[in-house]
């Protein structure tokens, strides 16, 4: 499954009623997206005090660029592509114990969507329900152009 492909693995949320619009009025939340994961970029080991691993470069990398595939996708789209979540940045974003960097999209009531970058182009997709339907694991190919950040070479 690739990063396009994303709206058909959490079409289990759908579209909800209330959704908000897509896009435009999300632009200086995208850019937050961005730049709290640039903030990892220079997190050291231990970053939790419980000896955690330093959020992995490649892995910043993939999530960047995933971040900005879905920010362009929304804002180039007028009409909201299916969950409508993706028209939004994620709600959270951390980086992992092993130093993979987690994205989260939160259905108050429904449950959640996550992914888990692992590397430049590989993340792990959860669907964890509020209704007690099994959580759903999917791995999604991150199919990305190069998401550089200045003054890193690859």
């Amino acid at each position: 499954m690739t990063a396009t492909a994303l709206p058909q693995l959490f079409a289990e949320f759908g579209n909800t009623p209330d959704a908000p619009p897509p896009a435009e009025p999300y632009l200086a939340e995208w850019q937050k997206a961005v730049d709290r994961l640039l903030e990892f970029w220079n997190w050291t080991a231990d970053w939790d005090g419980e000896g955690a691993a330093a959020p992995n470069r490649a892995a910043l990398r993939g999530a960047l660029a995933l971040v900005q595939q879905l920010r362009d996708s929304a804002a180039s789209s007028p009409q909201p592509r299916g969950p409508q979540f993706l028209d939004r940045p994620p709600d959270r974003l951390l980086p992992g114990r092993e130093g993979e960097v987690i994205l989260e999209w939160q259905f108050p009531g429904s449950g959640y969507a996550e992914l888990e970058v692992l590397d430049a182009t590989t993340a792990n997709g959860m669907l964890v329900f509020a209704d007690g339907r099994p959580t759903r694991f999917e791995q999604v190919v991150i199919a990305l152009a190069s998401a550089g950040i200045a003054g890193e070479s690859a």
